[in-house]
């Protein structure tokens, strides 16, 4: 199975656009990452299926202490679904999923 970034790749090799993202180890990285645009944080793991139903996914963060709360809530959570990543993506207004 392809990780983000590998899909990613994939993806941009055929013209198909997707949304701008990267993994990241700190709160601190994933607020460098936002610079005031809003983020989404995602756990990302071969062990976590239903991202959403299980509060893996945080949405529409701006604020710095948003980001470091979300990022903090996501590593707690993760110690279930080791090994995990943490991923960052720029919010997507509209558009297809």
């Amino acid at each position: 199975m392809l990780d983000y970034m590998q899909a990613k790749r994939v993806l941009d090799r055929y013209g198909i656009k997707s949304i701008e993202g990267r993994y990241v180890g700190s709160a601190d990285e994933a607020i460098r990452f936002a610079a005031g645009k809003g983020v989404v944080l995602k756990l990302i793991s071969g062990k976590a299926v239903h991202k959403t139903k299980e509060g893996l996914v945080k949405l529409d963060l701006k604020e710095k202490d948003e980001i470091r709360r979300a990022y903090g809530e996501l590593v707690a959570k993760g110690r279930r679904f080791r090994p995990y990543r943490v991923l960052v993506q720029r919010m997507a207004r509209g558009g297809v999923r």
